[in-house]
């Protein structure tokens, strides 16, 4: 086992990372990345049970390495993320043709739908199956992906096996001003008070991905990150603004009451009016464009 831990620590070496001088098997070890001081714990490394291999990485320099004492379980290791890589194209792809199939045969959305009158939106170009509304979801260079299925009561699913993540939908078209918010019902909201274009993550998990790549698709658009208030959506939102502009932050709804339930820029409308949608976000939008333009 020693002779496996001093393999293990090598691999990491040559990442110019330093883990404990022992490693106990099936215990994840937190520990300095490189040239960092020791009370950074932005390394980690971990031996599997069976003493066979491990995995190592540091979260500040996007590391994460699996190793293996015997090549030969590396290779297998390796033949089955390739299967898993190239069986989830082929099942995205797959979805991605049923999303427009699905689409092409769906409905203009009834503006009388039970979630769209509950949030008070416009359905805008959602279509509509039965009594689920569907949300398009396409990537980067417009290619629709998958959908998104919302039920009269809010219940939301998205279609099985379709590719997310990076993922979005639009409301309205490419403005000055563009806004990326988590809910389709939070960006319907946030057009109907600003009449700027809205591009909808449907996560927030999925803002950092989809802030990726906005700023080379819309170069000339001021781009701004409207949170959920809540712990997530508020953190998630903070690192999609920083790498979208370093210089701005996200713009968070305020409620009136301390309203506990309420979370998002729809919650507010229902709360206080789109009069008080438009207000909060115009204002912080009006002064970061003031700090970004000097």
């Amino acid at each position: 086992m020693n002779n496996i831990q001093e393999q293990f620590k090598h691999a990491m070496g040559q990442y110019g990372l330093t883990p404990p001088d022992i490693l106990e098997p099936g215990i994840l070890y937190r520990f300095a990345g490189k040239g960092k001081k020791a009370a950074n714990k932005s390394a980690y490394c971990k031996l599997f049970i069976n003493g066979n291999g491990g995995f190592f990485g540091d979260y500040t320099r996007g590391i994460r390495e699996t190793w293996f004492a015997n090549k030969a379980d590396y290779a297998l290791v390796r033949k089955a993320q390739t299967k898993h890589h190239d069986d989830t194209n082929i099942k995205q792809k797959n979805a991605a043709t049923k999303a427009r199939q699905l689409w092409v045969r769906a409905k203009a959305a009834n503006p009388h739908h039970a979630y769209l009158m509950k949030k008070q939106v416009l359905p805008y170009k959602l279509k509509q199956n039965g009594k689920d509304l569907i949300v398009p979801i396409y990537d980067q260079y417009d290619n629709m992906t998958t959908l998104q299925f919302i039920k009269s009561n809010g219940e939301k699913r998205f279609l099985s096996g379709g590719k997310k993540q990076g993922c979005c939908t639009f409301i309205g078209g490419k403005t000055e001003i563009l806004y990326l918010c988590e809910g389709w019902a939070t960006g319907a909201t946030i057009h109907a008070a600003t009449n700027c274009g809205v591009i909808v993550a449907l996560d927030s998990n999925n803002l950092k991905n989809i802030a990726a790549w906005l700023t080379q698709k819309y170069p000339e658009s001021y781009i701004f990150v409207c949170a959920d208030n809540d712990i997530t959506g508020v953190d998630d939102a903070l690192k999609a603004a920083k790498s979208i502009n370093q210089r701005t932050e996200p713009i968070i709804p305020q409620f009136p009451k301390n309203d506990i339930k309420a979370t998002d820029f729809n919650d507010l409308m229902a709360l206080a009016g789109i009069n008080s949608v438009r207000k909060q976000i115009e204002e912080i939008t009006q002064s970061q464009l003031e700090f970004l333009k000097t």
